[in-house]
Formats: C-alpha cells, structure tokens, sequence
C-alpha cells in the first residue's frame, strides 16, 4: 500500500490499546490516535477479551506485563479474534520472550518501551495496516475471479487455487515472481515468459528469471538501455511493446516478433519488466480477463511480502542507524555466549554512552540531533571488524559485542574509539570545535562475568562509574566470589584489536 493510500484508509482500522490500568491504556490510545487511527479505544486488560470477542480490533497493542499470564491472554486474544495482529510493548530485559511468542503466532511484532522514537511503534503499526489490506485485496480479487468467468472460459478453478495457494505459502520475492511466470505460462498455453530485473544505477535489465523455457542459455543476456539509446525511461516503462530496443532484442535473442511486455513497479519504483513470447491480444485492457486478475493478485502479494520483509528488517535493525537493535543483538549474545565456552575463546563487550546528549536533544531538536547519532553510528562502522557485532541499545547508547578478544584489547579498542568520536568535527554542535564526546564500559566473558546478562550488567554498570564525569573508559570489576566458566585462550591485545 502506498503512503498516501495507507492515509487515507487508517480511519477504516479498528485499534485496540490494552494495559492493566485503563488509565493507561487510554494514553496509549492516544498516542495511536496521534499516528492517524482515529477509531482507537482503550480498555483495561481484565475483561478485555470479552469486548474482543464482541469488536474484534484490526490491530491490539498490548502492553507486556498488561495480562497477568501474556501468552494465556495471547491466546484467548487468537482465539476470539484469529485475524487481528497483536504488537506488545515491552521493557528491553522481555524482548527474549517477546521473540518467543511472536515465533509461535501469538503476537505480530513487539516495540521497546521507553520508545527510541514515536516513529518505532507508528511504522510498526502502518505496516500491520498494509499487511491486512493487502490480505483483503487478494481476498477480494478471489472472489471477483471466482465470480466473473470470461465468455466461454471453463468453471473449473483449480488452476486460480492453485496460484492463490503456492502465493499464500511463500514470502520470499524471486519466488513470488517465479510463481507468477509459472501461472501465466500456463495461462497462455505454455508460452514462454520472462523476466527481466531492472537495474536503475546501471539502467539496465538482464533477463533474471523465466517459465515455460530454460533460463540458462539466456543468463547473462539483457537490455542495456543506455546502449540501445532509450532517454525516456518513463515512456520506455509505460510502453515497452512499442520500444525498438526491446523489439530489436525479442528478433535477435528471443526469436520472436510477437510479444506481450508490462512494467513491474511498487509505488512508483520501476522493479523489472515481464515479457510473453505471445502476440499481444489486450488481455490487460479488458477488466474481465483472467490474466489482468492474475497480475492484480501478483502485486498485491508482492507488496504483502515487500513488507514482510520491511518488518523483518525493523526486527533486526535500528532504523535510524542500521545497526542491530536491542532485541536482536540479545539474542545474538546469547549466541556468541555459547559459541565462546564452545571454542574457549574470550567474548568482550564495550557498552558507549554519548555524553550529556540530553543538552544536544534541547539545543537542537531530534531530528538533528539524530543525525548526529547516525554520524556516530557510521564512525562505529569504519572502525570495527567484520566479526564484531554493533548495536543501538538506548536512545544514545550503543553497545560493541567483539568475539575472540580479551577485555585488555577490547579497553584498547574503546579508548581508540573514544578519542576518534572526540576528534571528529560535528558541524550541527557548532563552536570552534563541534565537538562530541563518549564513555565506555569494558567487561568480557568469562573473565568478568559469567553469562550474557552478566555481561550486559557489568559493562553498564563500569558505564556508569564514568558516565557523570564524562569522556573516559572503565573496566569492569568481577564480584569477590566471582568464578569462571573456564580459562580462556590467551589473544595478544594488539592483535586482537588489529585492523579496526
């Protein structure tokens, strides 16, 4: 769904905010409200299910600790409503289990709270939108298909279930197009059908995929559109039948004078192009045609899936910085926990606080003040190696997981960084300087602590012994009766610090 689609249609949204306090949940319908939902209601979460059952909302945000038991009310929630999407909002220590109940199908997505930004819950919230509008599109064209039969066409719809079943079942984009090629092959008679995958950088369009023929003995072929002399990207997409480049390319590649070609698109952005090795007969023009239906669904279940894969970044990724999130990067933790007592190697952590950054967010607003942040976080990037895990973690926080490396490399590593982030000029900050600086907490696994959560916790809490004065770096202290794991293999500091 585009933006300006997806505007126009959120008052059609039922939305329910769920907490414990009604108080509470009302401001949290608020701010929905605020996002441009105006039929959000709040209710408190005892008796909530009843007035689900009697309302099923399109959306429920739900607050984690709102439920007593959150996966037995997840599952009342299911139950009474299976269509409506469910993001929690949770504290950063149940993201885990926020992960958890999403993998089962209990919940749609999750958010942070204190939110990093309004922006967080309101993208995932427009996603879950479009997400159930492209389910009611195809729904609708299904019906429509089932319904209105071209003159003479056979009653018999399997071959549609078909597509609409194989659609259903996968979210990958190359498939979803494959799919595609393969039912309008079948369509038009086992004609060949190609595709070719649109290159804006380098304007070209190499044939990419293909039913009904081999895509092999074509692989590497395609249009060159700078080459062929086409300037009117536009109109080329608008009318490819009609360009003498592709022409040119069906006679002396394809072997062929009789085509049918259209342009695939998303909001606006040209993706590729389709080409039938059949002549064209105005199956896009009339509104009845079978193959103008097939098209239809194919590009609402495309842009079902081109979210998907949106959300799956957001669940991944901080979308201001592109770093890991927190969520993720826990559960990367948890990984890299067990992969070092695996391998006995060291597991550092540096854990980096932007000094004072409240006064830089009064003096400049977030939206400046953000783009620093994403300046730091690039700085992050060029200074790390290709192992070593970045995340954003709090609102100007950002946190370094780095494998193989003992806690005296990692402190090098952190005092380098600490010094090139006080070195770098931040125009926005103005003065003679512009400049930034940051603290940073140092601990490691198994020297200093015993688990993730340990490692977490003595990081931040090396942080804060630094964090009122400012521009420094801690190590972490282990406990008095601290023990570890096991002893680690020994990593030159400088060599594990090496390249960064």
């Amino acid at each position: 769904m585009r933006n300006q689609e997806l505007a126009a249609n959120k008052h059609q949204f039922l939305v329910l905010a769920v907490d414990r306090d009604e108080t509470l949940a009302q401001s949290l319908a608020d701010e929905s409200k605020a996002f441009g939902y105006p039929e959000t209601s709040g209710f408190a979460a005892a008796g909530s299910i009843s007035h689900i059952m009697s309302e099923p909302p399109h959306i429920l945000l739900c607050d984690f600790d709102a439920p007593t038991e959150i996966e037995d009310y997840l599952t009342a929630v299911r139950d009474a409503s299976p269509e409506t999407l469910v993001i929690l909002l949770t504290r950063a220590d149940q993201q885990l289990l926020a992960f958890e109940l999403i993998e089962k199908g209990l919940a749609y997505d999750s958010v942070v709270r204190p939110l990093v930004s309004p922006l967080e819950l309101s993208q995932k919230m427009d996603r879950a939108a479009s997400e159930l509008f492209h389910l009611f599109e195809t729904e609708q064209l299904r019906v429509f298909l089932t319904k209105k039969k071209a003159p003479g066409e056979p009653s018999d719809d399997s071959a549609l279930n078909d597509y609409l079943a194989r659609s259903a079942t996968t979210k990958d984009l190359d498939e979803t197009i494959q799919i595609f090629l393969e039912t309008l092959s079948v369509e038009w008679a086992g004609k060949p059908v190609f595709y070719f995958k649109y290159l804006p950088s380098h304007a070209s369009l190499p044939l990419a995929q293909a039913a009904g023929t081999g895509v092999e003995r074509y692989r590497g072929l395609g249009l060159d559109l700078k080459k062929e002399g086409v300037s009117q990207l536009n109109e080329f997409f608008r009318q490819p039948e009609k360009s003498e480049a592709l022409i040119s390319f069906a006679i002396e590649v394809l072997q062929t004078r009789e085509f049918t070609a259209f342009a695939h698109s998303n909001d606006g952005e040209m993706l590729g192009l389709f080409v039938a090795l059949k002549a064209a007969s105005g199956d896009f023009e009339n509104p009845h045609s079978r193959p103008l239906a097939l098209k239809s669904i194919f590009e609402l279940v495309y842009k079902r899936n081109l979210t998907l894969k949106e959300k799956h970044t957001l669940d991944v990724s901080d979308p201001l910085t592109g770093l890991l999130n927190r969520r993720h990067f826990t559960q990367k933790l948890e990984e890299e926990i067990s992969r070092a007592r695996r391998i006995l190697m060291p597991l550092s952590l540096i854990t980096i606080d932007c000094d004072q950054f409240h006064k830089v967010n009064e003096k400049l607003g977030f939206q400046q003040a953000d783009a620093i942040l994403k300046a730091v976080a690039g700085i992050l990037k060029k200074t790390t190696r290709v192992s070593d895990l970045m995340a954003r973690t709090g609102p100007d926080e950002f946190t370094l997981l780095l494998p193989h490396t003992g806690h005296t490399g990692a402190a090098i590593k952190a005092e380098r960084l600490r010094r090139l982030v006080q070195s770098t000029r931040f125009p926005l900050l103005g003065g003679e300087s512009g400049s930034l600086t940051i603290s940073c907490g140092v601990s490691e696994y198994p020297s200093l602590a015993g688990d993730a959560e340990g490692l977490l916790q003595s990081a931040d809490e090396a942080l804060t012994q630094v964090r009122a004065g400012g521009n420094k770096v801690c190590l972490a202290t282990p406990a008095p009766d601290f023990r570890m794991d096991f002893t680690p293999r020994e990593v030159p500091a400088e060599e594990s610090v090496r390249k960064r």
